[in-house]
């Protein structure tokens, strides 16, 4: 957000969340600043890779509770997939934010450590693989879905069809029972 201007909060009347208009960002609350999503068509939609775009654009804060949780989550499918036997998929370590001076005298006490060798995803790329694997999943789903409506649709068709022979030929039975019993009381009469 350009500096100087006032970031104006409106809240949602439908989803009775706050957010900001020009950007449809969702925010934690009025008082903590910390996108939590956006709103589209009037839903809303957690956070996500165009929210945090739009962050960018619009120089707001993301939770990062949020990021942090999809990071864990996209770490665990990563893990159960078994990517490569030697190497473990571990989970990013959380920045540790400590005042100047502590974090200088630990530096000097502890001696360097080895580096481990890590698989390290960038925090967009676990977030974009987890909407488009999740959004594979659905497109499947929704597949399936289609495919099963065609199958009962088609049968209902051809049920229908045979349901208009059954009809046509009770049809016809009736007009040649009605003609029989015409000439039943025909006779009838004349024998009377």
């Amino acid at each position: 957000m350009p500096s100087g201007e006032k970031l104006v909060l409106k809240k949602h009347k439908k989803l009775g969340k706050i957010y900001q208009d020009k950007s449809m960002l969702v925010f934690k609350s009025a008082t903590e600043r910390l996108v939590v999503g956006r709103i589209e068509d009037d839903q809303f939609i957690p956070l996500d890779e165009k929210a945090v775009e739009l962050c960018e654009e619009y120089g707001h804060e993301v939770d990062k509770s949020l990021l942090d949780e999809a990071e864990a989550d996209v770490q665990e499918e990563v893990e159960e997939k078994e990517i490569d036997a030697e190497e473990s998929v571990e989970p990013l370590p959380e920045p540790v934010v400590e005042p100047p001076s502590k974090a200088k005298k630990e530096k000097k006490e502890k001696p360097e450590e080895t580096p481990k060798k890590k698989a390290v995803v960038p925090p967009k790329v676990l977030d974009f693989s987890s909407v488009l694997m999740r959004h594979s999943e659905e497109l499947i789903e929704l597949n399936s879905s289609l495919t099963k409506k065609e199958e009962e649709s088609t049968q209902n068709k051809e049920r229908v069809a045979e349901l208009e022979k059954e009809l046509e030929t009770m049809k016809k039975d009736h007009e040649e029972t009605k003609k029989k019993l015409k000439g039943v009381l025909l006779a009838m009469q004349n024998s009377l």
